[in-house]
């Protein structure tokens, strides 16, 4: 029998099956259930919630590799647990999961970046996650991250929804914007490890020209089923 918190194996024509983090489960939907109003004030209730449930501790940096990309929505919501510098990936699976839930159309924005190592030509991969969603036609990007938080919007709330996609944040030299239905359908990367040999690939010219393919048939196949909605492919 599978576990409660994975949740029913989803119907085949259920956009849910393209889910592996953020799957709407009895207990999201719960806690969306009296959420109204627009779709930016549904996000700016849910980031909230998601600060509460996901609390920040600098103090246990290299101790959350353990659980990177492992825990997923359903888990962070019924296990509150503070998380270091890599909290963006928890955050935006569960921000996902409830915003979807609440019936706006949201996905995950990972950006991948490249600066150069001091000394060294070799280049090192980072990444950050972004939710985006629809609003009347245009997309927004939910933050989570005091770096792209205003300062008196970072002293209050330490989120910040703003207007366009990510890419119109990101400068477009040495990064690059792969979008997926949550964190495991990139790469199907359910560890730190398995981060690491993925972003292996990407050092290669033949393995990024490869992922970008990839990520190019992913946003297609998101659009065809509705998880990003036509209106807004021109914004990808």
């Amino acid at each position: 029998m599978r576990s409660k918190r994975v949740g029913l194996k989803p119907e085949q024509n259920s956009i849910e099956r393209f889910k592996r983090t953020s799957r709407i489960t009895h207990h999201i939907s719960r806690v969306t259930a009296t959420l109204k109003g627009s779709p930016s004030t549904k996000a700016e209730r849910i980031a909230l919630t998601v600060l509460r449930r996901l609390p920040i501790d600098e103090s246990i940096e290299g101790v959350e590799k353990k659980r990177i990309f492992r825990r997923t929505a359903e888990h962070a919501l019924l296990k509150k647990r503070a998380i270091g510098p890599l909290h963006c990936a928890e955050r935006c699976n569960l921000a996902i999961a409830l915003l979807n839930a609440s019936g706006v159309k949201a996905w995950l924005a990972r950006v991948f970046v490249t600066p150069k190592v001091e000394g060294s030509n070799k280049l090192k991969w980072h990444f950050h996650d972004f939710v985006e969603f629809v609003e009347e036609g245009r997309v927004k990007t939910l933050v989570f991250d005091s770096l792209f938080v205003p300062k008196g919007v970072a002293d209050r709330f330490n989120y910040d929804i703003l207007s366009g996609t990510i890419n119109s944040v990101f400068p477009k030299n040495h990064s690059f914007v792969f979008r997926a239905a949550d964190s495991k359908q990139i790469g199907g990367v359910g560890n730190w490890n398995e981060y690491k040999k993925y972003s292996k690939r990407l050092d290669t010219r033949d393995g990024l020209v490869g992922e970008l393919a990839k990520n190019k048939r992913r946003i297609d196949l998101l659009i065809k089923e509705g998880i990003i909605p036509k209106e807004v492919m021109g914004e990808m």
